[in-house]
């Protein structure tokens, strides 16, 4: 495999939901490369989300605030997994505060970097099976969220004909059909 070796490293700046830095990188051939990345998470933390299924073929998700969009969109229920915490835990937490479900079986469904171009963010995936209405907790969305249920056929479409937006709904899909 080929290496690149870090010359510089600046970071530009950030807030409390990420930092910019800027690396440069020399290659193997000389030539010298300047990278704009975000880190998502200033801390480094990670998230971890679900995609939750019930027995009938529909899909759970949240419709929340998309400040990169500046409007309201469909989301897996996904967030920060918390220092000390698995990723399962978080994504059991999330998937409580965000669309106040709970899930009897979750089986782990992907572990990645979603952007691994502009940041080293990654996400891990989980289906969660035997949904149960449960009080929402916690949670810190602004303008509130709200949980949306629909066929999984009509997710599908939404993905596709780019009526929902996020590429983590359209992977765990993906992944969950790829399974059967």
């Amino acid at each position: 495999m080929k290496k690149a070796e870090l010359l510089k490293e600046v970071v530009a700046g950030g807030g409390g939901r990420g930092q910019l830095r800027h690396v440069t990188y020399r290659f193997e051939d000389g030539v010298e490369q300047r990278y704009d990345l975000f880190d998502v998470r200033a801390s480094g933390q990670n998230s971890a989300g679900v995609l939750p299924l019930d027995e009938e073929g529909n899909v759970y998700l949240v419709e929340e605030f998309l400040p990169a969009l500046g409007r309201f969109g469909l989301s897996l229920p996904r967030g920060g997994i918390d220092p000390g915490e698995s990723a399962e835990a978080a994504a059991r937490r999330e998937l409580r505060e965000e669309a106040g479900l709970e899930c009897e079986v979750m089986e782990p469904l992907w572990e990645g970097c979603v952007l691994p171009n502009i940041s080293g963010w990654t996400v891990s995936l989980f289906v969660g099976r035997g949904v149960r209405n449960v009080m929402r907790t916690g949670g810190d969305e602004a303008g509130g969220v709200r949980t949306v249920k629909m066929p999984v056929e009509e997710a599908w479409e939404g993905v596709r004909g780019g009526k929902i937006d996020g590429a983590l709904i359209g992977l765990a899909l993906g992944l969950v059909a790829l399974k059967k």
